[in-house]
């Protein structure tokens, strides 16, 4: 009989650890990886001093589709796209911009015997500018604003 009793102390100690330890599972709060997809990010530039402004979207496959300039120039620098990738705790973000000086119609005499031509359009071969920066995904998760706030001093 006592042996009976160990036996049953024994079962209804190992029923309330494994109740116990359920009941801790249970209350774990589960967290799934934070997916950036669709995040807006801005930077509105709109101190004297800072000349770069932007409003764009994180899309899937590591792209970004949105708008943005860079003023100071004496033509347009327009955002032509960009890349994001997550590393570690951040994301690493490129935003490319594209010179989009455009030939004035400027005549061009290639010798004395020829007429002066005239052209206009965009140029080929613009440089392309990429400005990079990283964005704590912490601080993305956590931010409640429709579009993330990128600081200036990136």
């Amino acid at each position: 009989m006592v042996r009976a009793l160990n036996s049953n102390v024994r079962l209804c100690v190992c029923l309330l650890w494994i109740t116990y330890l359920l009941a801790a599972i249970a209350s774990c709060e589960r967290t799934e990886p934070y997916v950036p997809i669709g995040r807006e990010l801005c930077r509105h530039g709109d101190d004297e001093a800072d000349l770069i402004s932007f409003h764009v979207r994180l899309e899937p496959g590591g792209a970004i589709s949105g708008e943005g300039e860079i003023r100071g120039a004496d033509h347009p620098v327009r955002f032509t796209g960009g890349k994001w990738k997550q590393e570690g705790p951040d994301l690493n973000i490129l935003l490319n911009f594209k010179s989009m000086m455009e030939q004035k119609n400027i005549p061009a005499t290639i010798n004395s015997d020829t007429e002066p031509s005239e052209s206009t359009g965009p140029m080929d071969g613009t440089a392309t500018d990429g400005l990079r920066f990283r964005i704590s995904i912490a601080d993305l998760r956590n931010d409640t604003s429709d579009c993330y706030p990128v600081p200036r001093s990136f």
